[in-house]
């Protein structure tokens, strides 16, 4: 019945575009499949992250920019695993206060007299009016996101160093290494979250 109603040259080059198209989709799936994941953001899941060492000793100075609000204070931070002891101050150590927990527990005091403990954040910010994300800090510092959490866009430079990355919603920007050496530390951590900010500038590292 076909042949009858169309020419044979019209059956034939039905038959080629036939096997043309059916040549030719799996390519353009694999096209768009390939297209489409390019636009996926590289996520680096746990454990993916070379962590490096846990403990140090490092002073130096903390931004912090909490929508119209600022402040600059000096710091010395001593990290111990999962433990840290940070001593923070103002101007001329005015207002020199110690922060002690982990990421889950934080205790402030000023002196030999216990301010108030509790969960860091919400601590920090009734007692200094100000709050940063200390359990994240404490890898970032060291130049590799918190390597029990989801990481998104990270990128690193031609030596293989961290630049920068997102976690928990932070944009993370490292610079200014110590060295040119593929595991140099970071002397200046960058991190936005919507209208937070905070800076942290590595000024020395203590034994």
């Amino acid at each position: 019945m076909i042949a009858e109603r169309y020419p044979a040259t019209v059956l034939k080059c039905l038959f080629f575009k036939a096997i043309l198209v059916s040549f030719l989709v799996p390519f353009l799936v694999l096209f768009l499949v390939l297209g489409c994941a390019s636009k996926v953001p590289v996520r680096d899941q746990p454990g993916e992250i070379n962590s490096g060492a846990v403990d140090f000793h490092i002073s130096g100075k903390l931004a912090i920019r909490d929508g119209k609000k600022s402040r600059s204070v000096r710091f010395n931070w001593r990290q111990i695993e999962n433990h840290y002891d940070i001593d923070v101050w103002g101007p001329l150590g005015q207002g020199r206060t110690q922060l002690s927990g982990d990421e889950h527990h934080l205790k402030i005091t000023r002196g030999t007299q216990l301010v108030e403990a509790g969960l860091p954040q919400e601590v920090m910010y009734r007692q200094l009016g100000w709050a940063v994300p200390v359990g994240l800090l404490s890898a970032w510092i060291q130049g590799y996101p918190q390597p029990q959490m989801e990481v998104i866009g990270l990128q690193r430079d031609a030596t293989g160093r961290i630049r920068q990355f997102s976690q928990l919603e932070w944009a993370v920007t490292f610079d200014k290494f110590e060295s040119s050496q593929a595991i140099a530390k970071p002397r200046k951590i960058t991190a936005t979250q919507g209208d937070r900010k905070v800076i942290v500038r590595v000024l020395d590292t203590l034994q």
